[in-house]
């Protein structure tokens, strides 16, 4: 009898499964499985223990009094059995301190650096000497089954044998034993290292304490052990807040790990390489041993069901079926040949595989692609399934280039050879969510970043040309990421055309502006300044023009001035243009007179001027005050008058400013911001 809900083989009689606790219906206690339906089959239900059998623990807890492996000492409370029956959690969570102790409660002699612990001495295992080794993980050893590999410590050992016979008899038993005691419905891998090629074993799949390995990933960075564009990352990073430095938000990290059902994954690996010199000098000296060693390596890493698919998957085993995969009997609905790319990204780590790679065989890893997608909706390069028939339509076009629909080979020349703007443009699909656009500014949005004009089907050439047309066209600010309201875009236009206007009707001008918000409403009024002689590079009589919009028209005003600052309060509609204006040296009296003025301008219906207020001061020779004149509205007032005046209004007289942007300078023909530039810059912030 098999429990219905993971497939375990229970007693009969039995009321509730061993391993996941499902209670047992007798009248229906069949393994379902999953269902091939219209929709792809989901990982199954959160509670199930995928072979959580603590197979070493109840196997030598048992066996512990008979020979392991024959011809050795007995297996009690060795080293070699406490690595092997460390559970999953703590093994995955073991700091190199605790290793240590292991090694010193066990009198096993070490040496440590900043990365390894390596005993020095042997210990007998299998009744043949074992030199024990704890560190990041050793590649050379098969292939690493997480991305997460050198966050999680690895515990493994080398055995050296007396004879050939003792080789042969223990390569026997080891792979014996660990086909025995592997989590039921798996398979050993055929796994490749850089060096060494050899079987890796799924041990266990435990469901404690995943967090503790999360705990120790301190910054976005190390997302990346999960693979390229992982759902891990893609979860957290929808979900999580910014924080500064892209440290990691936990709650929402420990969340998303909940929820994506990360399980602890225990594999021993094994692989019998040469007997180097290197390894010669770790063994005892006066010995002598045969010309291969026994190099087995254990480790844990926190991976969903789907992700050890994917890993499984890469060697070439249906972990969905639970079967190997045989490409001679597999039928693709094309020569896999035509495969576009020269490298995949793999799902479990951050690497690719490509065809010049020797760990993993490029062509077949291709078939093993094309299988899973064919067999099981699922998508081995991401370690997901798909969705819905666009996710899988654009898997096909964005590795093969083969359009499912039509059965034949797609041409991306007319864009750019992106299969991503091709799908947002014809079929309006984003690539990015996996699902069609929520609205055609989403859209326009997603080709701009592409650099594709779907107006006229052609390339940007400038990214102010990009800006500008989301701008007035989707009323998109990229620079903020937001939409503004429409009356905004068509404020800016309004400005942008009178600028152009100003521009074609002068030469040998220097153009500066600056938007600000006068008034309570969302569209910002614009000031502009021509100066005319600006070809000497020094600003004198200059014209000012002050641009509002409101319901549907431009309201603008010009002032005549020299040399000038101003001020506004925002929302308040006041605006104070002047300041110190210019001097003049009276030759006949050998003095100075210092001018200038102050024009407060008021934004209701239109631009009106609120009041003006002149002076003009006298310094004789040694720059000593003599006297002044002040008005206030064309009346004569004191000097204190005129700055209570001014600052009824809110003004201060002591700071006018002149912080105005350069937007052209018409003698170099050169454009240098335009006007959503300054709308942009205001929105930032970077405004008085």
């Amino acid at each position: 009898m098999f429990c219905e809900n993971c497939g375990n083989e229970i007693e009969k009689g039995s009321r509730f499964c061993p391993v996941c606790g499902h209670k047992v219906d007798e009248a229906d206690a069949g393994f379902k499985g999953r269902k091939r339906t219209g929709n792809p089959a989901r990982a199954v239900h959160k509670n199930i223990i995928y072979g959580v059998l603590g197979v070493f623990a109840v196997l030598l807890a048992v066996f512990g009094s008979i020979r392991l492996f024959g011809g050795g000492t007995r297996i009690g409370k060795t080293l070699s059995e406490k690595i092997f029956l460390t559970p999953a959690d703590k093994l995955a969570n073991m700091s190199p301190d605790e290793f240590a102790d292991l090694l010193d409660e066990e009198d096993a002699l070490y040496e440590r650096n900043e990365r390894y612990i390596v005993t020095s001495s042997t210990d007998s295992f299998m009744g043949y000497d074992c030199i024990y080794c704890y560190g990041e993980y050793d590649d050379d050893i098969g292939g690493v089954p997480s991305g997460m590999a050198w966050k999680a410590p690895s515990l493994y050992y080398m055995i050296a044998f007396d004879s050939n016979d003792d080789f042969k008899e223990g390569q026997k038993k080891i792979k014996k034993y660990l086909e025995k005691n592997q989590v039921k419905k798996t398979r050993p891998l055929k796994t490749k290292g850089y060096y060494y090629s050899g079987n890796t074993y799924l041990v266990e799949c435990s469901v404690k304490e995943t967090e503790l390995f999360f705990d120790r990933m301190e910054n976005m960075d190390e997302f990346e052990l999960f693979g390229h564009g992982n759902s891990l990352v893609r979860n957290y990073t929808a979900e999580a807040k910014k924080e500064e430095n892209d440290r990691i938000d936990k709650s929402e990290l420990k969340k998303q790990v909940n929820r994506m059902d990360y399980r602890m994954y225990k594999f021993v690996q094994v692989c019998y390489p040469e007997f180097d010199e290197e390894l010669e000098k770790m063994f005892p000296r006066d010995k002598s041993y045969t010309n291969r060693i026994c190099y087995i390596q254990v480790t844990s890493l926190p991976m969903t069901r789907d992700q050890y698919i994917a890993f499984a998957g890469t060697w070439g085993y249906d972990a969905i079926s639970n079967k190997e995969i045989d490409l001679d009997k597999f039928d693709p609905d094309f020569d896999p040949d035509e495969f576009q790319g020269n490298y995949v990204a793999l799902p479990w780590q951050d690497q690719s595989v490509d065809k010049n790679d020797e760990q993993i065989d490029y062509e077949d890893f291709v078939s093993y692609c094309q299988y899973f997608m064919q067999e099981h909706n699922y998508n081995l390069l991401s370690g997901e399934y798909v969705t819905d028939d666009l996710e899988k339509r654009f898997w096909y076009l964005k590795w093969f280039q083969w359009d499912i629909e039509t059965g034949r080979f797609a041409d991306f020349s007319e864009y750019n050879g992106s299969v991503e703007t091709y799908l947002a443009a014809e079929e309006d699909y984003n690539c990015n969510t996996l699902t069609p656009f929520e609205s055609e500014t989403e859209k326009a949005v997603y080709l701009a970043e592409r650099n594709y004009n779907p107006e006229t089907g052609k390339w940007f050439t400038s990214q102010q040309e990009k800006e500008n047309w989301l701008f007035m066209n989707y009323c998109y600010n990229i620079s903020s990421g937001k939409v503004v309201g429409r009356e905004v875009v068509d404020a800016l236009a309004e400005y942008e055309r009178f600028l152009n206007e100003l521009k074609g009707n002068m030469s040998g001008v220097s153009i500066s502006g600056r938007l600000v918000y006068l008034d309570d409403d969302d569209v910002p009024e614009c000031i502009l300044l021509d100066d005319i002689q600006a070809a000497s590079r020094t600003p004198a009589d200059s014209t000012m023009y002050l641009l509002s919009y409101q319901n549907g028209r431009r309201i603008e005003k010009t002032i005549e001035i020299a040399i000038m600052g101003y001020q506004c309060l925002s929302g308040s509609g006041l605006l104070c243009v002047g300041g110190d204006q210019g001097s003049y040296f009276d030759s006949q009296f050998k003095r100075t007179d210092v001018y200038g003025n102050y024009e407060i301008i008021k934004l209701t219906d239109s631009f009106e001027t609120a009041g003006i207020a002149v002076w003009n001061r006298t310094y004789a020779m040694d720059d000593s005050f003599m006297n002044g004149n002040f008005e206030i509205n064309g009346k004569q007032t004191s000097e204190e008058e005129l700055n209570r005046y001014i600052e009824s209004f809110g003004f201060d007289p002591s700071d006018f400013t002149y912080d105005l942007k350069s937007l052209y300078e018409s003698y170099d023909n050169k454009n240098l911001a335009s006007i959503i530039e300054l709308y942009q810059d205001l929105e930032s912030g970077e405004k008085n």
